[in-house]
């Protein structure tokens, strides 16, 4: 029972956080940046970029010019002068908020944020109907009404 209630919660915990992400994307922007060396060719640097604005997840690979060290970035705020939605219309591939495409140093993709909320939502529904308690007791079973004029 407990392991039942357990997994339940953890399922609507994701779907909330997915929900108040989402929502939460149309007020600020939250943007994480790397700039490290590549894992393939150690001589080449790259810069990962995860954007989080305007009910979308994006995630840039660039190649920028070199820069002789690696750092972190961590930035927020709430306004965004380049927000994804502009990259939809020069990526390759972009339909219903999804979007793939190269810029000049790079790629990058976008995904919308009700595409993970209705996967969570979906996989509380399961969750849901798996961990259903059982119901216990006497099997009952249906009988024919007769009325008590015709005796049928």
């Amino acid at each position: 029972m407990v392991r039942c209630w357990l997994i339940r919660s953890l399922a609507l915990t994701l779907l909330t956080l997915c929900v108040v992400v989402c929502v939460g994307s149309y007020w600020r922007w939250t943007g994480i940046r790397r700039v490290g060396d590549n894992k393939i060719l150690r001589e080449i640097r790259n810069t990962d970029i995860v954007d989080l604005e305007c009910g979308r997840i994006g995630y840039s690979h660039l190649y920028p010019p070199s820069t002789p060290f690696h750092w972190w970035e961590f930035e927020y705020g709430s306004y965004i002068s380049n927000p994804w939605s502009g990259w939809d219309s020069t990526a390759i591939f972009h339909g219903i908020g999804f979007a793939f495409g190269q810029n000049g140093l790079g790629w990058f993709v976008t995904i919308p944020l009700y595409f993970p909320t209705l996967l969570s939502a979906l996989l509380l529904s399961v969750v849901w109907r798996k961990t259903k308690p059982k119901v216990m007791g006497f099997p009952i079973e249906p009988t024919a009404i007769t009325s008590p004029s015709t005796g049928h």
